[in-house]
């Protein structure tokens, strides 16, 4: 597993954040003090004191206003690390978009505050001492944070358990480690033993996506995580990430970030969000 881990804590605005991005990387933003108001794929939402907000690898999102004095913790981690190390569905389920589950927004009550809190400060002491397993500490420290969540409103993860969520779950899992291969929907159906009909519905009402669109936003993710860390060509980068044709590569990209790659390396690549 390549581990991808960044825990950082920011106090006021950030102009670097106020226009469209859109990350590899799933993210938690828990806001300690003051206020920020966020675009979450086209939805507006403030996270005031207390609040703790999800946003998964395949959203845009703008931060559109700021309080000087807010304070806030931001937790980035890759998909490959969600999966490694929080094994139950149910609480993966909270990075999906759905209809049922809109912006994964939690206002954190009294009762559990400090919890979080220290939860919080124990992930920036890991993340920045670096200790011996300091990566597997981390992934404890997300499960704990997410139970946490979960038992303060699990309808916020799901609002009703869906019997195919560990089939969905294991999909997932499958197409985020081998989403440069082209997989087949009769392939998926036949290794899972599920009607592709059946795999439709229930992959699009768990995630709130297509099959086809989880893939494409999944190529230009990891297409970004290249372009922002690696000196590779459009060409090699399309090559690598499912799409062979760079032409339509470019396509696709533009299409979902409204610029082309070479536009989102120089622009992004020493981006500093939040």
């Amino acid at each position: 597993m390549e581990t991808e881990i960044d825990v950082i804590k920011k106090i006021g605005p950030n102009k670097d954040a106020q226009s469209m991005h859109f990350h590899y990387t799933c993210e938690m933003i828990f806001v300690e003090r003051g206020f920020l108001v966020m675009s979450v794929d086209g939805v507006s939402c403030m996270v005031k004191e207390g609040d703790l907000l999800i946003i998964s690898n395949l959203e845009t999102h703008t931060l559109d206003s700021v309080s000087f004095d807010c304070t806030r913790y931001i937790f980035r981690f890759s998909t490959a690390f969600l999966f490694e190390m929080v094994k139950d569905p149910s609480l993966i389920i909270i990075f999906n978009r759905s209809s049922s589950l809109s912006i994964p927004l939690f206002e954190i009550d009294e009762k559990n505050i400090s919890t979080i809190k220290q939860l919080f400060s124990l992930l920036m002491i890991e993340f920045n001492m670096k200790d011996d397993f300091y990566d597997t500490r981390c992934g404890v420290l997300l499960s704990a944070i997410l139970i946490a969540l979960f038992r303060m409103n699990s309808n916020i993860f799901v609002e009703n358990r869906n019997p195919m969520l560990t089939k969905i779950y294991e999909i997932q899992k499958y197409l985020n480690q081998n989403y440069m291969k082209n997989t087949t929907l009769d392939e998926i159906s036949s290794t899972y033993s599920i009607s592709i009909s059946h795999l439709e519905h229930s992959f699009r009402k768990v995630t709130g996506l297509s099959i086809k669109r989880y893939i494409l936003l999944t190529r230009i993710s990891n297409a970004k995580k290249r372009l922002c860390s690696s000196d590779d060509s459009i060409s090699q980068i399309s090559e690598k990430t499912g799409f062979y044709d760079s032409n339509y590569f470019i396509k696709q990209f533009k299409k979902v970030e409204n610029i082309t790659p070479l536009q989102y390396r120089k622009k992004f690549f020493q981006s500093n969000p939040y």
